[in-house]
């Protein structure tokens, strides 16, 4: 477990540097630079949890267990264990995620000043004199923000995973399983905090969406 938990601190902290870099200079170069090490961290990551089954059924103590059990919870995505199949992958990762940072909506096409970025739209969309007043969707915003938004929902979904892993049913359980309690206790835990507890009463707000 040490031994793992060397591998991929060091292999995630490279992929964390290529997305900085992606973030910040989106071009075709950086996207392959981010495509590499996401590669590299997601073939450690599958081979270890590989590696990690041979000591399933086995009484560890409880720091131990819990180790093991974050990093199956890993692969958030089941990664495929071809090589050539992992690497397209990891490069449909990085191409929408440079898409999106590349997308923006024009008010007008031929007026580039007209044009917001997603860092603009999130800052105070309905405030930008490009979006109408009385917009007060995010659908709206969703279908003027990017002409090339269906094939990216198109292409999402290739990486949306579709069978249990580890005994868990879907990727938001998969989230909630690592906070030492079953993902609908968490779930449970989170909506009770947020809608009682004087603490946070300030972000039920977040918690639970107005309609």
């Amino acid at each position: 477990m040490a031994q793992a938990e060397d591998r991929l601190r060091d292999l995630s902290i490279k992929a964390a540097r290529a997305g900085w870099v992606q973030e910040n200079f989106i071009t075709d170069d950086t996207e392959a630079i981010a495509t590499e090490a996401n590669d590299q961290l997601s073939a450690a990551t599958t081979e270890l949890i590989e590696q990690a089954k041979r000591f399933d059924g086995l009484k560890l103590p409880p720091e131990l267990a819990r180790q093991f059990l974050l990093l199956k919870l890993q692969n958030i995505a089941p990664t495929p264990k071809d090589p050539k199949l992992r690497h397209e992958m990891s490069e449909t990762a990085s191409w929408l995620d440079g898409e999106y940072g590349k997308a923006k909506y024009c008010k007008k096409a031929e007026d580039k000043d007209s044009c917001l970025d997603i860092t603009a739209i999130e800052k105070n969309p309905l405030r930008k004199p490009a979006i109408p007043k009385n917009s007060k969707t995010s659908g709206w915003l969703a279908q003027h923000w990017s002409p090339n938004a269906p094939a990216l929902r198109a292409l999402c979904r290739t990486l949306q995973p579709g069978r249990p892993r580890n005994g868990i049913q879907s990727t938001g359980a998969l989230w909630r399983a690592g906070y030492d309690m079953k993902p609908e206790e968490f779930s449970d835990t989170s909506e009770r905090l947020c809608s009682s507890a004087p603490l946070y009463l300030s972000c039920t707000r977040m918690c639970v969406p107005s309609s």
